[in-house]
C-alpha cells in the first residue's frame, strides 16, 4: 500500500487544538469562495496552519504530483504575516474545539480484475466546534488548493468529495472508499 498521510508529529499538533477557543481562521488568499493553499486556525493559545502541497509518489506510476496536506504550529513572526495579510472569518468565534476528524481516502486500481495497487491519502480535516463544524479539504488529487466549509451539520463524504485523475476505462477500475477517524484513533495507529 502506498501511504500518504500525515506523520504522528503533525497528528499531535492537529490534536493540540482540543478543549481551545476558537478566535479566527484565515489563510493566503482566501477570500469569500473559501479557497486557499495555506488555511490558518487561530486560538487563543495558538495558531495552527494547514496546507496544502504537493510530492511525487513514484510508486503510482503516473506523471503526476499528488496533494496531501502539511501541518504545522507557527511561530510569531509567521504568525503576525497572516495575521495582516488576509481576510479573516469569525464563523464560531469563541466556541471551544470539541474533536478533530481526519478522512481517510483510499483508492485501489484494479486491472482486468487484478488488484494493482492502493494508495491511501488523507483527504479532509474535520474541526468539530460546539454549535457546527469546520471542515478543510484538498481540492483534488493534483494540485494544492484546500476548501473550508463553515457548516452547522458535518458535510457529508460526497460534499468534500476529491476531484481525481483516477477514472475507469475497460482494463483499469479504481474504487474510491473513505473512511473518518478522530486524530486520537490515528495516533493510537502511528
Amino acid at each position: 500500500m502506498i501511504r500518504n498521510v500525515l506523520n504522528a508529529d503533525s497528528l499531535k499538533i492537529l490534536n493540540s487544538l482540543k478543549g481551545q477557543t476558537l478566535k479566527f481562521t484565515t489563510g493566503a488568499g482566501l477570500s469569500q469562495n473559501l479557497m486557499t493553499d495555506v488555511f490558518a486556525v487561530v486560538t487563543d493559545a495558538q495558531v495552527l496552519t494547514l496546507e496544502g502541497r504537493l510530492e511525487v509518489i513514484d510508486a503510482l506510476d503516473i506523471d503526476e504530483e499528488m496533494s496531501s496536506f502539511e501541518i504545522n504550529a507557527i511561530g510569531a513572526t509567521k504568525t503576525a504575516e497572516i495575521l495582516e495579510a488576509n481576510t479573516h472569518f469569525f464563523y464560531f468565534k469563541d466556541e471551544m474545539i470539541n474533536e478533530i476528524f481526519i478522512t481517510r481516502e483510499l483508492i485501489s486500481s484494479h486491472i482486468q480484475g487484478v488488484k494493482d495497487w492502493d494508495y491511501l491519502s488523507d483527504a479532509v480535516v474535520t474541526i468539530a466546534m460546539q454549535s457546527g463544524f469546520i471542515t478543510i479539504y484538498r481540492r483534488a488529487h493534483y494540485d494544492e488548493v484546500l476548501s473550508a466549509t463553515f457548516t452547522r451539520n458535518k458535510p457529508e463524504s460526497g460534499e468534500t468529495a476529491t476531484d481525481s485523475l483516477f477514472e475507469s476505462t475497460l482494463i483499469e477500475d479504481y474504487q474510491v472508499t473513505r473512511n473518518e477517524f478522530t486524530v486520537n484513533e490515528l495516533i493510537c495507529e502511528a
